[in-house]
């Protein structure tokens, strides 16, 4: 007799005794009828053995059969993987929208935490997945980053907020639609005290920087735990696209210095970013300024043999005490006597950038992200 023509009990019964579920799906794949019979036992059983691992897995794929099959037959919509992800963190990191609008018609919980403290929302941001981040968002339960949370509901043990995550990684439709909603604290710092602006300088990301510095009341010069600013970190990886951007940008303070004694000019020079040093000299910066270990952006540029840049520098330390209070004194006669009158200065200052393609527009690409 055929396996098949079994009475249900007794092939139920057998696929009991069957030791693994891969076995078991076998037994169900060897005719229709047979699949009928077997499969809802096996969701059970995979619910009930093996933390719906079936459902998991559907989460991860976008199979929304599979899921719905799943949740059918008692998988948890809370159960969660040996990370501690339950199924809407694992459908939010895999872009997979139907699921997610799955799960959250379950009522799975919109603000768990994984193992690393990280909410939905958070890995949907992180991966660039816009229309789930407007989703999630979108939801009455939704605890994004916001000024009057405790940390531990907004943050992830790096101390990075959605927005954090979509400006580290780029993705500027994201930050968008969080800065859209209201909800995020655009200065929100992580546990070294990064910003949202910082991570995009960081990386290279200049359309997200382009964003973020047009944000009202964005704190253009929050410093991390070593004093360094959006600007010097730019310049520091040598993104010299977004130094141009933040150049631009009112309020950017150009004479920052770092813990370490960086400071732009020095950065900047290290570089070899010719076009900027000019202009941070035209801005007032010290060119006698030592870094932590006594170097000047003269013998930075004279070591690295960035000739045109020594040149720079020489001319305007013509100009520029090196005495702090003589300095001081004297900034005024310096600035006027290397470039003219404050209008004169303004009108160099004009055309030079407009002899740039990089103050009203980005620079040629120099290879850098």
């Amino acid at each position: 007799m055929p396996i098949s023509d079994l009475p249900n009990e007794i092939i139920l019964q057998i696929a009991d005794q069957i030791d693994s579920e891969k076995d078991v799906l076998l037994l169900a794949r060897l005719d229709r009828r047979l699949y009928g019979t077997v499969i809802d036992y096996l969701y059970r059983r995979n619910a009930r053995d093996s933390h719906a691992s079936a459902l998991l897995w559907a989460a991860k794929h976008g199979e929304e059969a599979t899921a719905q099959q799943a949740l059918a037959n008692g998988a948890s919509v809370c159960a969660c993987n040996n990370r501690h992800e339950t199924h809407l963190h694992v459908a939010a990191k895999a872009g997979q929208d139907r699921l997610v609008r799955l799960f959250l018609d379950h009522g799975v919980d919109v603000n768990s935490l994984n193992a690393h403290m990280q909410t939905p929302l958070v890995l949907a941001a992180r991966g660039g997945h816009e229309t789930l981040v407007r989703l999630l968002l979108d939801q009455p339960r939704i605890e994004p980053i916001v000024g009057t949370l405790e940390w531990w509901h907004c943050k992830n043990l790096e101390g990075l907020s959605p927005l954090c995550h979509a400006a580290r990684y780029g993705h500027a439709g994201v930050v968008r639609v969080l800065l859209d909603s209201e909800r995020v604290n655009v200065n929100w710092p992580n546990a070294i005290g990064l910003t949202p602006l910082y991570f995009a300088a960081m990386r290279g990301h200049e359309e997200v920087v382009k964003i973020l510095t047009r944000v009202p009341g964005i704190q253009l010069n929050a410093r991390s735990h070593i004093g360094m600013t959006p600007l010097l970190c730019a310049l520091m990886e040598g993104h010299e696209r977004v130094a141009w951007l933040l150049l631009e940008t009112e309020g950017v303070d150009v004479h920052a210095v770092a813990e370490n004694s960086n400071t732009a000019l020095s950065l900047a020079t290290a570089r070899g970013l010719e076009k900027i040093v000019k202009v941070l000299l035209m801005r007032g910066c010290n060119p006698h300024y030592p870094d932590q270990y006594g170097f000047t952006p003269l013998d930075m540029a004279t070591n690295a043999e960035h000739d045109s840049i020594v040149q720079l520098i020489k001319e305007a330390m013509q100009y520029c005490p090196r005495d702090p209070a003589e300095r001081r004194r004297s900034v005024g006669t310096w600035l006027g006597a290397h470039y003219g009158s404050r209008s004169h200065r303004a009108h160099h200052f004009s055309s030079f950038a407009q002899r740039q393609p990089s103050l009203s527009h980005s620079p040629p690409s120099n290879g850098r992200s």
